[in-house]
Order: structure tokens, then C-alpha cells, then sequence
């Protein structure tokens, strides 16, 4: 027999893992020490920048036993439905979904080590678990869950054979770890509905879930136990009660509404299971951002957030840095289709073309050109053939820097983060939606106060002493930051506010829990910037079109627009 030497590849792996790793991270560092922030909006293939996504293991569910408790049959004695459900275990259906096979899997791994009698049924039929299993997975409906999604068992009234018992003691194990892994958010792949859904949901092992299940005494109060304890889950999960029971005479818009609650509670078990003490909650629907202290609002700001075509993803991060007075790198997104455009119809580079265009186009935008760390002449440039994702274009402070004053860090496969603006009338209108996908606060000079007096101890003279002279300050403690897409929110009197789908991702949301197309409507979304007239409210004089210094043609770049 010949034995490989599995040692030796497995170091030689993990080397080759450690220099890839290694490189990353230099690209990385690179890049920030060029002081590029580069904000692409989410993209639809593969960031080169992202290391490839570790598969861990699914965590154990809680409240599974440190050892075994079955010991009711003899030693060597195998419950008879128990080794009947082994042997039907082993034949799995060809046509089950990835999560149907997990729990499927994970029901094998179960009963392969349990060694008392079957959970669910006996000689008498269903045991109390079982019945206790079966109330609590009928009541589906009342936590925005599809009782129809459950193959729920029944016995023939009478004494049931071995085989009956063992096909029903297979289908309620597999319905209660169904039923725990949609109580969790694994009804549909976040990311699958839409690229703009960065989350994973915390989904229990089906092995440890089903040990933790047999082991209760109150199963359906364990299984009621895996739904979101965020207290907005519960408000909305009323609301849906009262929704269903009211249902008026204006069914369809009732149906809408009820859809569109159901979808709510169903992102809701996407987020993070604890937001955190103190936490950062931006609302792209609102178009707000808000700090929560100890459940408590403390701090209520306007923000703007990504076009429609160039969306702020949803995702949960921790922020790490505050940046007064930050340099800005144009993003890759804006290089291609806004600036490279302006950069060859000016001509500048090579030769055959103008001397002066190209260094008049990024003085204009107060840009400077560098590639690989050192400065580049832009006029030194053949721009009608060069590449332009190849260079970096650097904003440096100042006043009219794009990123304001301040901007908020929290490091993220996106590239998207929090900072201020030079262009305040964008904050006049009620839908602000302009951004290529960094959320612009109206205050953030404020809300680094907020941040800082927290993690820092600091009043607002030590905030202005940085707002004077610049510096990055990195936070003793992680902020945890969420982004979230929720058009239903309950509010502390218990009304229920509908927030505009500025996206449409509603119905994306319906269709994939519901297995078929869902259409509901999204008001539209006003993506004009604010006028003169809303400037002038604002007490403003609003920006003029600006044309290019090299060519006097209209510039759609416009001064940049941001992140």
C-alpha cells in the first residue's frame, strides 16, 4: 500500500495559504497607504481585494447536552422504530434542496448515536414532545412562516405498525429541524434574492439542534425560542397578527401590506443576533443614520445613500477609525465611466495630442495622478489607450475635498463607508439617494462627538482640536456598524410606519419566500438632485453645471459627485 505523505502536503498548503495571505495583505496596505479609498458600489463579479470567504461550520444549537441521557433500553437492546429510521435514513431523496440535505444529514448523524427510544412516536403513537412539536410548527403563520413548507406526520387512529412509526418519527425530525433552520433565516440564500444583501444568517447545526430538541421538556417553547429577539421583530410580529385579523375590505392592499410585514420580519432574522450595546444604525429606506445606546436613540441624522444603480449594499461591520480632514481616492467605478471619458475626450497624452488637457481636467477636479506610489504627469499619458483602473487619482484635504471634514471607517469587502460632504444642498430633499453606494452624513462633525465621548471619554473641544488640525484616531473599542433595508417599522406608541422601497427589493424578497413571482409596488424614486429653490429654503446658493477647463464642454462629473 502506498501511503502519501499527508504531513508534508497539508504544510505545504498551508505555506502556499500564508504567502497568498501574505500578498493580500500587501495589496491591501499598499492601496491605503496611497491613501485610495476606493468605493466600487457593490459589484456584480468577484472583488480582487477580498480574500475568498472561509467555510466554517454551522455553530451548535443551545442547550444541547453535554452527554446522552437516553438510557432507557437495556445495554446492546436498539429501540426497534429507532433502528427501523436508521435504515430508512439511508436512502436520501435525489431531488432535496441543499438545506433539506443538511437536515437530512444531520437526523442520520443523530440517531446513529442515540441509544434510547425513539423521540417523536411510540407504542402508544405520539409522544408529548411530538405533540408539543406539531402545536408549535401549525402556528408557523403567526411568526411570518409557511405552515405549508412543513410535511408535517399523522398516525392512523389505532395501534400503528413499526413502519408507520419510523416513517413518522423521520418526518417530524425533519419538520422541527425545517422549522429551526426558517426560524433562523434559512428560507433563502440573502445574497442569491440580491447582490445588495451582504448577510448570513446564523443557522444551527442540525445534528446539535436535534440533540438540544430531544433533550427539552418543552419543545415548543425551545422552538419558539429561535426566532429574533430583537424587540422590532416582536412589534412587527404583532402588527402581522393585527393585519391578518383586520383584514378589511381592501383585500389586495391588505394582502400588500401583510406581504410586506412578512418580508420585514424575514430580514430581520438575517441581522446579527445582538446588535451590540452601543451601535451605529443606518437605514437606507429612511435615508437616516442613528446611534442607539443601551436600546436608546441618542443621535438622529440625515444621510445619503446609492443611487438605484449604484445601491448601498446592507451588511453588519465594525468600525475602527475616525479620519479628520481624509484624503479621497477616486473608486474604480467612477475612474471608468465618468473620468476616464473626460480624460480622452480632452486629449491629453502622447505625442499627437494636446499638451494641456489632461493636467487641466484633474486640476479642475483638485485630482492628483500617481501610479504604484509615485506621481505621474498626467499629461505624460496616452489616456485614449491607457487604462485608466491602472492609475490612482488622490484627492487631497481640503476644503473642497469630497469627504468633507470626517469620515468613518469600518473595513469592509464594499469599500463603502460613513463621511461628510461639501455638497450640503444634497440633504434638502426628501429622498436622497445619490451616492455611489457611501453614505454621506449631514452632521458628521456630531456624530463623532457621539462616537468619541463614548469610546474615547472625549468633550467636544478635544473633537474640535482634530476638526482643526486633522488626524485618524483608532478606536480603543469596535463600534458595531448595520446597514439595513427595512421598509416596516413599529414605532416605540406602537404605530406602524411603511418606509419607501427606494430599491424594489420587496417583491424580490416575497418571490423568493414564496417560491413564485410577487409584485409589489415600490413608490419611485426621485434620483434628481435638490434645486435652486430647495438650496434657497436651505439658505444656499446651489452649485452651478460646470463646464470642463480644458474644452468648455458640459462635465457630467460635475465637480465629482462622491462616494
Amino acid at each position: 500500500m502506498v501511503r502519501w505523505p499527508f504531513p508534508a502536503i497539508a504544510l505545504a498548503m498551508l505555506m502556499l495559504g500564508g504567502l497568498a495571505g501574505q500578498a493580500w495583505c500587501q495589496t491591501t496596505t499598499a492601496a491605503a497607504a496611497r491613501g485610495v479609498d476606493l468605493d466600487p458600489g457593490p459589484s456584480t463579479g468577484p472583488d480582487p481585494l477580498t480574500p475568498p470567504e472561509i467555510n466554517t461550520p454551522p455553530p451548535a444549537a443551545p442547550g444541547v447536552p453535554t452527554r446522552p441521557t437516553e438510557t432507557t433500553k437495556p445495554a446492546g437492546e436498539i429501540d426497534p422504530i429507532v433502528a427501523l429510521v436508521r435504515q430508512r435514513l439511508t436512502a436520501a431523496p435525489s431531488n432535496a434542496s441543499s438545506g433539506d440535505r443538511d437536515d437530512r444529514a444531520g437526523l442520520v448523524a443523530f440517531y446513529a448515536q442515540h441509544a434510547g427510544e425513539a423521540v417523536w412516536t411510540g407504542k402508544d403513537g405520539f409522544t408529548t414532545r411530538a405533540t408539543q412539536a406539531l402545536g408549535e410548527i401549525r402556528k408557523a403563520e403567526d411568526w411570518g412562516l409557511k405552515v405549508s413548507a412543513f410535511d408535517l406526520p399523522a398516525l392512523p387512529e389505532g395501534p400503528a405498525t413499526t413502519e408507520t412509526l419510523a416513517d413518522a418519527e423521520i418526518k417530524l425530525g425533519l419538520a422541527v429541524l425545517k422549522y429551526g433552520r426558517h426560524a433562523r433565516g434559512g428560507r433563502a440564500d440573502p445574497p442569491s434574492i440580491h447582490r445588495i444583501f451582504d448577510q448570513k444568517p446564523t443557522i444551527y447545526d442540525p445534528k446539535t439542534l436535534m440533540l438540544a430538541v430531544a433533550a427539552s421538556d418543552a419543545v415548543d417553547a425551545y422552538l419558539r425560542d429561535l426566532h429574533p429577539k430583537h424587540p422590532q421583530f416582536e412589534r412587527l410580529r404583532q402588527a402581522l397578527l393585527a393585519a391578518r385579523a383586520a383584514k378589511s375590505e381592501e383585500a389586495a392592499k391588505s394582502t400588500e401590506n401583510i406581504q410586506r410585514l412578512v418580508v420585514n420580519l424575514e430580514r430581520w432574522r438575517w441581522m446579527p443576533p445582538n446588535l451590540g450595546a452601543f451601535y451605529v444604525w443606518d437605514s437606507v429606506p429612511e435615508q437616516m443614520t442613528m446611534v442607539f445606546k443601551d436600546g436608546k436613540q441618542v443621535l438622529s441624522e440625515k444621510i445619503v445613500v446609492g443611487k438605484p444603480s449604484s445601491p448601498t449594499p446592507v451588511f453588519s461591520a465594525d468600525m475602527l477609525l475616525v479620519i479628520f480632514h481624509p484624503s479621497w481616492g477616486v473608486p474604480p467605478g467612477m475612474k471608468v465611466y465618468e473620468l476616464g471619458p473626460q480624460l480622452k475626450a480632452a486629449g491629453g497624452g502622447g505625442w499627437f495630442f494636446s499638451s494641456s488637457g489632461a493636467s487641466a481636467v484633474l486640476r479642475g477636479h483638485g485630482l492628483l495622478l500617481s501610479r504604484g506610489g509615485h506621481p505621474v504627469d498626467p499629461d505624460s499619458v496616452n489616456w485614449s489607450t491607457a487604462d485608466v483602473r491602472s492609475y490612482d487619482f488622490t484627492q487631497p484635504p481640503g476644503p473642497k475635498n469630497l469627504l468633507g471634514i470626517v469620515k468613518f471607517r469600518f473595513p469592509n469587502k464594499h469599500d463603502v463607508y460613513m463621511h461628510d460632504t461639501p455638497e450640503r444642498h444634497l440633504f434638502g430633499g426628501a429622498t436622497r439617494v445619490f451616492s455611489h453606494g457611501c453614505m454621506r452624513v449631514q452632521n458628521p462633525v456630531r456624530l463623532a462627538e457621539v462616537l468619541l465621548e463614548h469610546d474615547k471619554g472625549w468633550g467636544t473641544d478635544k473633537v474640535q482640536e482634530y476638526v482643526r488640525r486633522g488626524g485618524e484616531i483608532k478606536l480603543t473599542t469596535p463600534i458595531p456598524v448595520h446597514i439595513t433595508y427595512f421598509t416596516a417599522v413599529v414605532d416605540d406608541d406602537g404605530k406602524l410606519h411603511y418606509r419607501p422601497d427606494v430599491y424594489g427589493l420587496d417583491g424580490r424578497v416575497a418571490s423568493a419566500l414564496e417560491g413564485r413571482a410577487v409584485h409589489l409596488v415600490a413608490a419611485a424614486t426621485d434620483t434628481r438632485e435638490p434645486t435652486a429653490k430647495a438650496e434657497r429654503a436651505a439658505g444656499k446658493k446651489a452649485p452651478a453645471a460646470k463646464k470642463s477647463a480644458a474644452s468648455g464642454w458640459f462635465n457630467p462629473f460635475t465637480g465629482l459627485s462622491g462616494n
